[in-house]
C-alpha cells in the first residue's frame, strides 16, 4: 500500500510539471472558440472573464440569447450527433433543480438571469487534449448548423 501511495505521489507531481503547458493549451482553444462565436452576436452570450485572472477553463460555458432562434436541445443532439460531446451547465437558477425542491429557500431580486443560464446555457470541452484540428473542426460544425438556422428562417 505505501509503494502504491509513493508512486501515486510521484505520477500527481509529473503531472504537476505539464500543468503550464496544459494551461496554455486551455488558453489557446477558449481564444480561438472565443474568437470564433464572437462573429455570432445575434445568437450567444459568451463569458466574461476578468482582466486580472488567469483562468483555464476545461469547457466553454456558452448561453443562447433568448431572441436567437436556436433551440439548445436541437442544437446540443446537433453537435452529439456530429462527436462534440456537451454538458449541461449545473448552476443556473438551483431553485429549480429537483434536488432543491423541498428546501425552504429566499431570493432577493428576480433571477433572470439564472433562468436563463438554466434554460439556455450549456458547455463545450476545451481541455489541453484539443488539436487544433480538433478546435477547427468544431466551428465547421457550429457553422454548418448556424448556415441551416439562417437558410430555414429565410424559407
Amino acid at each position: 500500500a505505501l509503494e502504491r501511495r509513493a508512486s501515486m505521489r510521484y505520477l500527481g507531481l509529473a503531472q504537476l510539471k505539464k500543468l503550464p503547458k496544459f494551461n496554455a493549451r486551455r488558453t489557446k482553444n477558449f481564444k480561438m472558440l472565443y474568437k470564433f462565436f464572437d462573429q455570432y452576436p445575434d445568437h450567444f452570450i459568451l463569458p466574461e472573464i476578468h482582466p486580472a485572472s488567469e483562468t483555464y477553463l476545461l469547457a466553454f460555458p456558452l448561453t443562447i440569447k433568448p431572441e436567437s432562434p436556436i433551440i439548445r436541445n436541437d442544437l446540443i443532439t446537433y453537435l452529439e450527433n456530429n462527436k462534440i460531446q456537451t454538458r449541461p451547465v449545473f448552476a443556473g437558477n438551483i431553485i429549480h433543480h429537483p434536488a432543491y425542491a423541498n428546501i425552504t429557500s429566499r431570493t432577493h431580486g428576480n433571477l433572470n438571469n439564472a433562468d436563463l443560464i438554466m434554460r439556455n446555457g450549456f458547455l463545450i470541452g476545451i481541455h489541453h487534449g484539443l488539436t487544433d484540428e480538433m478546435i477547427e473542426y468544431m466551428k465547421k460544425v457550429f457553422t454548418q448548423y448556424l448556415n441551416n438556422i439562417k437558410t430555414s428562417k429565410l424559407a
